[in-house]
């Protein structure tokens, strides 16, 4: 069931204060990620079927967080994963605006020109995957009272 509490502060937060995200922040909105995933995986074969490996490393925490999706098991944590999919490569500001749809995940290619987002790896094959599971968190968010 999706905390929907959880996510109607993190939304706050991210549309509010931004410069005070912290790591836990970023956790927890992985885990309304994972949430939206489980409730939405039997509605959409694309969710069903994904395999993604996510390295993300937070440039200006200069930290590692990862997430997978593998088997329908959606899992996260702080870190490093083994072999990913791809990297991705931005600070805390970006990655909780993509996380909560205020950049829209169709539309990064402007921050990725510009050099403040990085991303490596079999991005072309797997970013349809990603996109689709955020747009589900989007819907959430904006059907979010």
């Amino acid at each position: 069931m999706l905390n929907k509490e959880l996510l109607r502060k993190l939304k706050e937060k991210v549309q509010n204060n931004i410069e005070i995200i912290n790591s836990e922040d970023l956790l927890n909105a992985y885990e309304m990620l994972k949430e939206v995933y489980e409730k939405h995986k039997d509605l959409s074969k694309k969710l069903k079927k994904m395999r993604l490996k996510v390295q993300h490393i937070v440039s200006d925490w200069d930290k590692e967080f990862w997430f997978s999706v593998e088997d329908e098991l959606f899992e996260y944590g702080e870190g490093v994963i083994e072999d990913p999919t791809f990297t991705f490569y931005c600070t805390s500001e970006l990655s909780m605006k993509i996380l909560f749809g205020i950049i829209y995940p169709t539309h990064p290619w402007g921050y990725i020109e510009s050099g403040d987002i990085i991303i490596s790896g079999k991005v072309i094959k797997h970013w349809p995957k990603l996109k689709k599971l955020l747009k589900f968190q989007i819907k959430e968010l904006i059907e979010l009272k």
